[in-house]
């Protein structure tokens, strides 16, 4: 009885603080006024996206302390960030689907530009980790099949990176244990008829100490160390526009023979390119003129 008594109190007094700050004069629509572009590859308001659709925004982003964008997806609820011991942040599983350590299952995309791994479906670790946090207005998330709309790799879900469109000057430092150090910077230029975005990243890490005995009994150690780097850029001028994305993620790992792990030590180094032209004209209030030119390289 006390504690039922002690309950109501703490409500009532809750909610008495809640209508001095004027929350119950939200709508409940509030939060979800919000665009996407992923769903029917359009515009369209959230509440009306045929699909399941999250959205993380610029503000969520800061708040999180993220080192990376694998990092940020953590907190999208029905997702799960992956890897394993050779191929780290390499994968995100959507609602528990995934087959293997690639990223097969979930297309990426950055400003609506696929960005494909035509050679084995998803090497995507230099994406997840090399994408500049800075440049990124929000990530648009469908937790549902959508290849009918977006093709290969989209069969569990579509994850957007939207980036600014007014780009944030600015540079950032941190850095952490295991000497993790982090260096962003973010320029931007708006002009009457054309704008220049640019954003660039580079992480290194010495890693935590690891230990193992591989499958012929060698047993020794080697530290898990990172070095990712990324650049975007992306321009416009009238009706035309052009993206550009090189990222890269290099690790420090156990060896690899025969579908096991053997010593001695060696390196993963992935490297991606996206480059993305694109011409836009809006003809009518019902129909344009949308013509996409997309490149994807792997090294």
């Amino acid at each position: 009885m006390n504690r039922q008594l002690l309950a109501g109190l703490i409500l009532v007094a809750l909610i008495s603080n809640a209508d001095d700050d004027g929350v119950f004069d939200l709508t409940i629509a509030a939060p979800l006024d919000v665009t996407v572009l992923v769903t029917p590859r359009q515009k369209e308001e959230l509440t009306t996206a045929p699909g399941i659709v999250s959205v993380v925004t610029r503000s969520q982003i800061q708040s999180y302390g993220a080192n990376n964008l694998h990092d940020i997806l953590r907190g999208v609820p029905g997702l799960m960030p992956l890897g394993m011991f050779v191929i780290r942040d390499n994968q995100i599983s959507v609602r528990g689907q995934h087959s293997s350590s690639i990223d097969r299952r979930q297309l990426l995309l950055v400003n609506s530009w696929p960005f494909r791994d035509a050679s084995t479906g998803g090497f995507n670790a230099a994406l997840y980790r090399g994408f500049p946090i800075s440049a990124i207005e929000r990530i648009e998330i469908i937790r549902s099949p959508g290849s009918v709309l977006h093709g290969t790799n989209a069969v569990s879900g579509v994850i957007n990176i939207v980036t600014q469109e007014n780009q944030d000057a600015g540079i950032s430092v941190s850095t952490g244990s295991f000497s993790y150090h982090n260096l962003e910077a973010s320029y931007g230029i708006e002009g009457e008829s054309g704008f220049i975005n640019l954003a660039a990243k580079v992480s290194r890490s010495d890693g935590w100490n690891f230990e193992a005995q591989d499958k012929t009994g060698l047993f020794q150690t080697l530290d898990y160390g990172t070095n990712d780097f990324g650049f975007f850029l992306q321009a416009g001028y009238g009706d035309f526009s052009l993206g550009f994305l090189q990222a890269r993620a290099e690790d420090d790992t156990i060896g690899l023979q025969f579908g096991h792990a053997r010593w001695p030590e060696t390196s993963y180094d992935k490297r991606r390119r996206l480059v993305d032209v694109n011409y836009h004209r809006d003809l009518t209030n019902d129909s344009m003129i949308n013509i996409n030119v997309t490149l994807n390289q792997q090294d």
